[in-house]
């Protein structure tokens, strides 16, 4: 119907990437929702085991959804292209103009990427009263469930959602390439929809001040500030811009670990690592690229959203010693939407317990300026500033750390003057602070 002559009906991982992902997420749901029905039949369909056949009747919906957009994106030739160039000259994003479908889909994504760590929570929560989800009959103990009981229900949601993943899903420094496995091509296909340029991050913008080449060159450490109260945007980044960022290994903090949802989507991507000195020098080791946020958690904590100042901590000098010690250029990579991404109703707490304690704790609720708990749906604006050399040296001196640290924060004020004006931002002023 789509394709006439040029489709066939046996065409092995031909058809593009899209049309692949898709048709082998849609047969994967198929087979589950297969498996969920028999499970209802086998169980003698009685009342209690409802869930069963109502959970696989949902999954073949979605399943036939996705065989129909796979129809629909088959590419005989394999040329699919994707829908965000980059321009050497001008490292900007190509324009497209966006569908209601898609402006709707933003919602969805918004909405999703927001409040992942909250499904976790809530399942936990759940799990306190006696909710088994890893039982076929996950309400039978529900709010009556024995001490003995509670235990065997979270040992099996401790076990399914943080030691399986653990040994089963190790992180990677490199992306990883799925052609068979069905959860790796689910989380491709998660990953396109939540990052998808039409979708929320529309209109990406991405300014460079060398080409393209110098930034793919290996060696080099994409520093990146300021952090933002909930960086999902770096992702998009990411996704969107991969021609540069492919390659990279982005490291993390290791706290976002803890949400099962975050650990399976970065476990099965590959390309990313919790950030820990011993894994940065064992990937700068093998001449790979990395990206990490020097500012952390302070950083984070000092983010003002839509303030009149830009903040900037400027304490950590770690990662310039270790581009020396390693012999890695540094690229400041500058995101002007990261503070304005997200509102922290509860900063003061997590500012409190930070102060006290250490550790930023207390009640992970992001929303916009209306408390809603979605993003401000702020578009990306990121610039790459110049490369900047450094010569290796296994015994850096204080002076000479001291001197590159100045170097690259006066590089991050250059593209922070160039190009404050074009992206928006012109009333506000950047600050370091410590």
């Amino acid at each position: 119907m789509f394709h006439g002559t040029q489709w066939s009906f046996h065409h092995p991982f031909r058809g593009g990437k899209h049309h692949v992902t898709s048709q082998a997420s849609g047969w994967s749901l198929f087979g589950v929702a297969g498996l969920l029905h028999l499970a209802f039949i086998f169980l003698g369909m009685e009342s209690h085991h409802v869930y069963l056949m109502h959970s696989g009747s949902a999954l073949s919906w979605f399943a036939e959804a996705l065989l129909l957009y796979s129809l629909r994106n088959f590419d005989p030739e394999g040329k699919q292209q994707s829908i965000i160039t980059e321009s050497s000259e001008l490292g900007q994003s190509k324009e497209v103009h966006r569908s209601v479908v898609w402006l709707a889909m933003s919602y969805i994504q918004d909405i999703l990427l927001t409040n992942l760590h909250w499904w976790y929570t809530l399942w936990v929560m759940a799990s306190l009263v006696g909710f088994d989800a890893f039982s076929l009959a996950p309400t039978r103990t529900f709010l009556n469930a024995s001490l003995a009981e509670l235990v065997v229900i979270y040992a099996k949601l401790v076990c399914c959602l943080f030691l399986l993943p653990t040994i089963m899903i190790p992180y990677s420094p490199k992306r990883k390439q799925w052609r068979w496995n069905p959860f790796g091509l689910m989380n491709n296909l998660f990953e396109w929809f939540v990052f998808h340029p039409n979708g929320l991050f529309f209109n990406s913008k991405l300014r460079m001040e060398l080409p393209v080449e110098e930034y793919q060159r290996g060696g080099a450490m994409f520093a990146m500030l300021p952090h933002g109260i909930l960086p999902t945007s770096v992702g998009a980044v990411w996704y969107q811009f991969d021609s540069i960022f492919e390659t990279v290994c982005l490291f993390f903090g290791s706290q976002v670990s803890l949400c099962p949802g975050y650990r399976f989507f970065l476990g099965m991507r590959g390309g990313c690592l919790p950030v820990e000195r011993k894994r940065v020098v064992e990937v700068m080791k093998t001449g790979q690229n990395v990206s990490l946020v020097p500012g952390g958690v302070s950083e984070m904590l000092k983010c003002v959203p839509r303030g009149r100042t830009m903040n900037v901590s400027i304490k950590h000098k770690g990662f310039v010693r270790l581009a020396i010690q390693e012999g890695y250029d540094l690229i400041p990579t500058f995101f002007f939407h990261a503070n304005d991404q997200y509102d922290n109703p509860m900063g003061h707490l997590q500012l409190l317990c930070y102060k006290y304690t250490g550790v930023p704790l207390g009640i992970p609720l992001f929303t916009n300026c209306h408390l809603v708990p979605m993003s401000n749906r702020t578009q990306i604006r990121v610039a790459l500033g110049n490369r900047i050399h450094v010569t290796k040296n296994a015994a850096p001196t204080q002076e000479e750390v001291d001197n590159l640290h100045r170097i690259f924060y006066e590089e991050v004020h250059h593209i922070w003057n160039k190009y404050k004006d074009e992206f928006g931002y012109g009333d506000r002023e950047l600050a370091y602070v410590a």
